[in-house]
């Protein structure tokens, strides 16, 4: 979930169902917390900060395809 907090900030939280481990995406972006359930505040513009992440994820996800298993990444 993103969320604009102003201008040039965005608030971003990671939720997994169990199936991928999200922590590392989240320290990607200069944030953290637990497998499952993460965040971070990015110094960005929303529209910057979504594009950022997907990309990210998508390169750390296509990395580490053997370690998780094949789902997408929003249902």
């Amino acid at each position: 979930m993103f969320v604009q907090v102003s201008l040039r900030r965005t608030k971003v939280s990671f939720r997994s169902k169990g199936n991928i481990i999200i922590n590392d995406l989240a320290r990607e972006v200069g944030g953290g917390g637990h497998q499952y359930a993460s965040g971070a505040i990015v110094q960005k513009p929303l529209e910057e900060t979504i594009k950022m992440v997907l990309e990210k994820a998508e390169r750390l996800f296509s990395e580490e395809g053997s370690k998780q298993q094949d789902v997408p990444l929003s249902e």
